[in-house]
């Protein structure tokens, strides 16, 4: 979940949201998106990981577990 959350904060920074903003647009808890971007979180849904890309317009790839990913 670090490489996710990493990049998600990334995106959400290159786009000028806070995460206050950004989880009220994908309808999740600033906390849960904050946990989410820190790779600290319990469990979280992949709709709530989706809505998440989807507002930053982003797409969720799923890679075999060990696959390298794409540096882009």
């Amino acid at each position: 979940m670090i490489e996710i959350g990493s990049r998600l904060r990334s995106a959400r920074q290159a786009r000028g949201l806070t995460q206050d903003e950004l989880a009220r647009l994908a309808g999740i808890g600033r906390t849960s998106l904050s946990q989410l971007e820190n790779g600290t979180i319990g469990e979280i849904g992949v709709r709530k990981i989706l809505r998440v890309c989807a507002v930053l317009g982003l797409a969720l790839q799923i890679m075999p577990r060990g696959a390298a990913a794409d540096a882009g």
